[in-house]
């Protein structure tokens, strides 16, 4: 669902992680610099959305994904669907 949702917007420069933990990096689709401003609007978006999320990195521009890996495959693409739609509008 990360490399589809990198494929559908420029923006999203990595996807990147190992097992449950993932991470997407977001950058300027132009420069391909850091993009902080756009993390944290999606970080906020998804928030009130009820969908916490982490940024890290050197530059605060990476969005850190680590579900329990308990968490029930419907749970899951609701929270892949947010983060989704909360991209969607940032990038819009």
């Amino acid at each position: 669902a990360l490399t589809a949702l990198q494929a559908r917007h420029p923006a999203v420069g990595d996807v990147r992680g190992l097992g449950a933990m993932q991470a997407i990096e977001i950058v300027t689709p132009a420069a391909g610099a850091a993009d902080a401003a756009s993390a944290q609007q999606i970080v906020d978006r998804c928030r009130t959305r009820g969908l916490l999320l982490l940024k890290s990195g050197t530059y605060k521009n990476v969005i850190r994904l680590l579900p329990p890996l308990t968490t029930p495959p419907a749970e899951l693409e609701r929270g892949l669907a947010i983060l989704a739609g909360a991209c969607a509008e940032v990038f819009a």
